[in-house]
């Protein structure tokens, strides 16, 4: 038995479009109104500053030699600079990497070896524990990018000049690593196509009329969230806020005093919603015992992945619901069917 959502999956943009110039245009409309807030700078931008600024970022990166096809890990905390080096990067064609700062020197190891690292995105704090890590001689040629040089231009510096890079939808983005709740850490490759599929899954339950209608945010709208960036639910969730119109008020690590005071001065409304708010994904890692079932023809293969850490947006639950037992409706571009009790997992 299987089923499926009432809504359509609209706007989805052509596969030639990288996830940022298709972010970009479904934001243009958004104008002067605030797109990101951190309430400990006190910096605000609006949607219309986040091309130019785009433009910046993406200058300094492709000065620092990122291009088509470089993997750059991050070793970053919550942040609009953060945010902005993501979308700038994976224009460029480059693939990020998200690291947890919390990592143990052996997890980081395993990830800059695995994904082929070549660069390394940091802020200050973190520093000293990566240094130490790149001093050996397995990692000599990995590059520390400076996160807090990416932005503005010095004085007398040209302004840059807007950089294309041919892209298209099925290339990777992102490489995010599980947080182990369902087993070792796995790698989820994330395409510039997978990137969009929950930003147009929101948009269509926005735009589109259904018997089940699912609670959405309105423009104007102001969140404070509770999950990391380098968790691809946190980071797909911020962009899922945005495509809305909706002001992210960025959270840094879990505070609940913050969490309650950020809501306070930005005058927002705090409302209860039934919403997962994760996306799509490939999966490119499994385990060895499964190349065997692979290549003989098995009929079902699973590996299990939670859906906020792998970022995918599935369920919803309606309006007005009142059975708690259910897990909601399906989101557009999702079928989902009952599975047998004797799968492989």
């Amino acid at each position: 038995m299987a089923t499926t959502s009432d809504v359509p999956l609209i706007c989805f943009p052509s596969s030639e479009k990288s996830f940022t110039r298709a972010f970009l245009e479904f934001i243009r409309k958004y104008g002067a109104r605030f797109a990101l807030i951190d309430p400990e700078t006190k910096e605000r931008l609006a949607f219309f500053d986040l091309d130019n600024i785009l433009d910046q970022v993406r200058y300094h990166l492709h000065q620092r030699g990122i291009e088509k096809g470089t993997v750059v890990a991050t070793h970053c905390g919550n942040s609009i600079d953060f945010i902005l080096m993501c979308m700038a990067a994976i224009d460029l064609g480059a693939i990020i990497v998200p690291m947890n700062p919390a990592s143990t020197l052996f997890e980081i190891e395993k990830y800059l070896i695995v994904c082929k690292v070549e660069h390394i995105v940091i802020e200050p704090e973190y520093l000293p524990k990566i240094k130490e890590l790149l001093e050996r001689p397995t990692f000599k040629k990995i590059s520390i990018i400076p996160l807090e040089q990416l932005r503005g231009l010095q004085e007398n510096e040209p302004v840059p000049p807007k950089i294309e890079t041919d892209l298209h939808g099925d290339e990777t983005a992102f490489i995010f690593f599980s947080s182990g709740t369902t087993g070792p850490p796995k790698a989820i490759r994330h395409s510039h196509r997978t990137l969009l599929a929950p930003l147009c899954q929101v948009m269509s339950t926005t735009l589109s009329p259904s018997k089940y209608p699912i609670p959405s945010l309105l423009g104007g709208n102001r969140v404070h969230g509770v999950l990391p960036y380098f968790h691809a639910g946190g980071l797909i969730t911020v962009f899922c806020m945005l495509v809305e119109g909706v002001t992210v008020v960025i959270n840094r690590k879990w505070n609940q005093l913050v969490f309650v005071g950020a809501a306070m001065c930005e005058e927002s409304q705090i409302r209860s919603l039934k919403e997962r708010l994760p996306d799509i994904q490939d999966v490119v890692q499994c385990r060895p015992s499964f190349c065997w079932l692979c290549s003989s023809g098995s009929k079902r293969r699973n590996l299990v992945f939670g859906m906020t850490e792998a970022g995918m947006l599935l369920f919803a639950t309606p309006t007005g619901n009142t059975r708690l037992s259910s897990i909601g409706r399906p989101m557009p571009g999702v079928e989902a069917a009952v599975s047998y009790t004797s799968t492989i997992t």
